[in-house]
């Protein structure tokens, strides 16, 4: 009995997202994140997603470009309003959630920055998938060929300062009242005010 709950502990960790997150704001709407490094798989992935074949669908991020998970999830909320006033720019609400993460309303070149790099082999990936079943959380782990890390707390450890700074446009006076997340934050929240 003991070895039997135990595998079943176990199982039930493993099917567990780095984070998973109800909206307030939006009730019954909820999102999983997970945090991958060294996916071989990337570009396969991501040329799936990309073709829509992809099942279950899942938004793929480049993990170098988000400072840490409020960053995530202020994007998430941005695209479950859009998708809900049925205002969506995408096409479809996983696509959405990587377009609400960039600093331009260009569609394909947020997508390009955004998601998985293209040519990169061992890329450190951020998967989310909105509203995820069981089943559908079993889907997404089973698909990824890469290490699966328990936190979102280490994103900084693989984030490009440089790059995110640039892309976003945020100069060091900025950082001097607020860390780089906060800044980030701030863009992705104001959009379209700016």
């Amino acid at each position: 009995r003991t070895r039997l709950l135990s595998r079943l502990f176990c199982r039930v960790l493993a099917m567990a997202p780095a984070l998973h997150h109800s909206f307030e704001c939006h009730p019954g709407r909820t999102v999983d994140v997970w945090l991958y490094r060294g996916v071989a798989n990337a570009q396969a992935l991501a040329a799936k997603a990309k073709d829509g074949s992809l099942t279950p669908e899942v938004a793929l991020i480049n993990a170098r470009l988000v400072p840490d998970a409020f960053c995530a999830l202020v994007a998430a909320n941005r695209a479950v309003g859009a998708h809900q006033r049925g205002k969506l720019t995408t096409r479809s609400l996983h696509a959405e959630l990587v377009y609400a993460l960039a600093a331009s309303k260009h569609i394909r070149e947020s997508l390009r920055r955004f998601g998985v790099p293209e040519g990169c082999s061992e890329c450190d990936v951020l998967m989310a998938r909105f509203d995820a079943t069981d089943e559908e959380r079993a889907a997404v782990e089973g698909m990824v060929q890469g290490e699966a890390i328990g936190s979102l707390d280490s994103l900084a450890q693989s984030l490009d300062d440089a790059a995110v700074k640039k892309l976003y446009k945020i100069q060091p006076k900025e950082l001097e009242a607020g860390s780089l997340a906060d800044a980030v934050t701030c863009r992705i929240g104001a959009r379209d005010s700016l």
